[in-house]
């Protein structure tokens, strides 16, 4: 039986280790002690607070939503908005 690939096994919420900004937003602060949303990039991570990693995370649902729709065949083409 083939393996079956996941879209979002490089993505975890995890806790800040040490200060830094938002790879999303360079105003929003992370601090020690913080959960944010890690994101595997080449060999290393982009981490995200929380409230621009929920963000990401709707957009990417919505986006999932469409192509779920369009292999169902209510919709015929799924425009890649990126």
């Amino acid at each position: 039986m083939p393996r079956i690939r996941s879209l979002v096994t490089n993505v975890q919420i995890d806790i800040v280790q040490r200060a830094h900004e938002c790879q999303g937003n360079g105003s929003h602060k992370l601090t020690k002690g913080q959960r944010r949303l890690a994101v595997r990039k080449d060999r290393g991570w982009d981490n995200y607070c929380l409230e621009c990693g929920k963000r990401i995370l709707e957009r990417d649902a919505a986006k999932i939503a469409s192509l779920l729709e369009a292999i169902n065949g209510s919709v015929t083409v799924v425009p890649d908005d990126d």
